[in-house]
This record gives C-alpha cells, structure tokens and sequence, in this order.
C-alpha cells in the first residue's frame, strides 16, 4: 500500500511541475530493508578464510547495482549470515516474555553461525545466487514489457495533451 501511495503522490506532485510527468509505479518496488538485501555479493574465497577475519562477514560486499551481473562463483550478501543478524539475543526488552527464545538464538549463534563454509554449501549457494540473478532478469524484462505498454498520453483538463514518451524511462528523463 506504502509503494502504491508514494507512487500516486509522485505522479500528483509532478503533474503541475513539467511537460512530462512519468507514471512511478513501475519505478518503485516493495523491497525488503529489514534483513538489508541488495545486488551486493561476496567472492568464493571469502567463504573459506584461515581466520575469522578473512570471512566474509568480516567483509564489505562487493556492489553489483541493476546494471551489472553477478560475477562468476560470487554469492549474493543475502544468502549469508551478517554480523547483526538475529540479535534479539541482546535485547533486554524482550528477556521477560522471550527469555527462553533469546537462550536459543545465543546457543545458534555461538555454534557454528560464523564458522567457514564447506565445499557443498558454498556450491549450493552459489546455485541459489545463480538462479537469483535469473529472476533478476525476469522481472527486468517484465518491468520492461510493462513500461512500454503503459506510457500513454495524459489528457490535462481543460485541453491540454502530454504525448506518452515510449521507451523513455524515468531515469533518462530526469537527466533530459
């Protein structure tokens, strides 16, 4: 509901503003920021490292952004635990009603959470990051399907007529 409001509220705002006023809907996505996913991935090696740290958590991932592939043998960052990930063991807020839970995280996390990957788990994450970066793909292609469909001309009351500007982006007219 957020996505949809932001988008309508952009289109609204702009309408008075320009010649040409896009349609944000297919410009802005529900994401997911709690658990911190983006297009950023860590190389093969850091999932081995002699020391605690030269894992990858240790690590900054590598950017990849929309424009750029996953490299060969990386892993998505959101395939992997993080540093901050699952610390509701520490929160003393919830100690009296999640006491036991808060036990439980703790022992997880202490037994092995960090340790380096094994040779068949690094193989299996780097299918699931492969196949990832397909419905990445996916998804660009039907996001691009949809936007040349839908840029239609705007009729502003009383007689004013915006052409639709297919096959330009948002992002493209901005720089215009």
């Amino acid at each position: 509901m957020a996505v949809e409001l932001g988008a309508i509220s952009l289109w609204l705002n702009s309408l008075h503003a320009s010649e040409f006023s896009p349609w944000f809907r297919d410009q802005l996505h529900a994401g997911n920021s709690l658990i911190g996913a983006r297009r950023a991935s860590y190389a093969p090696n850091l999932m081995t490292g002699k020391s605690k740290g030269d894992l990858w958590y240790g690590q900054k991932p590598q950017e990849i952004g929309w424009k750029n592939r996953l490299p060969e043998g990386h892993i998505w960052q959101f395939l992997l635990p993080a540093k901050d990930m699952a610390r509701f063991d520490t929160d003393k807020s919830i100690s009296e009603f999640a006491g036991d839970a808060q036990k439980r995280i703790k022992d997880w996390r202490k037994g092995g959470f960090f340790d380096k990957l094994e040779a068949h788990e690094i193989k299996l994450l780097q299918k699931l990051s492969w196949v990832a970066e397909e419905l990445f793909d996916v998804v660009a292609d039907d996001l691009a399907k949809s936007r040349a469909t839908t840029n239609d001309a705007i009729t502003l009351w009383p007689d004013k007529e915006m052409p639709g500007a297919r096959g330009l982006d948002f992002e493209k007219w901005i720089r215009a």
